[in-house]
């Protein structure tokens, strides 16, 4: 849970940072919903939903909106996806596909949190970033996963490590 919660914190901040560089958000690739999917891979179901609600709240301080949307999101995002790679394996233009859904998935729910907020005017601010959002998910997951699994796969060939 520990090292989940780490790489959660991790892309948390790269996901903050690429929005300063980028300066807008509808470029910016949701990293942490491309965690959430990639958790979704693994099987420790309830060390993946701990790490996803820990580091949801954690994002909320940063994005400014009401606490527990972003855990909300990415629970919905997890448990949606965990449909999906039960029953498949994800690679290559799966993991294309699964990131243009969560990005429109991220979109619609976010859609759902203004609107049961309270929120004014949401409309025309979702479709300015509606295409652009889809599409960077869409390109970054792949490369974002593949890293994700190399990360992981480093603390598993720990032990082989240190024994040379």
């Amino acid at each position: 849970v520990v090292i989940w919660m780490v790489l959660g914190i991790f892309t948390v901040v790269l996901q903050v940072y690429l929005a300063i560089i980028f300066g807008s958000e509808s470029w910016t690739p949701q990293l942490w919903f491309i965690f959430c999917l990639w958790l979704a891979t693994k099987r420790e179901r309830y060390s993946a939903l701990t790490a996803i609600f820990v580091t949801g709240f954690w994002l909320d301080g940063f994005s400014g909106g009401p606490m527990g949307t972003q855990a909300a999101m990415g629970i919905v995002i997890y448990l949606a996806s965990l449909q999906l790679t039960d029953r498949i394996q994800l690679r290559g233009i799966g993991l294309v596909v699964l990131g243009a859904l969560a990005g429109l998935l991220s979109i619609l729910v976010g859609l759902v949190a203004v609107k049961v907020g309270g929120g004014g005017r949401v409309g025309p601010q979702f479709a300015v970033i509606f295409g652009p959002r889809i599409m960077s998910m869409a390109l970054v997951t792949p490369i974002f996963v593949t890293i994700l699994n190399l990360i992981h796969g480093l603390r598993r060939n720990r032990g082989t490590l240190e024994t040379f």
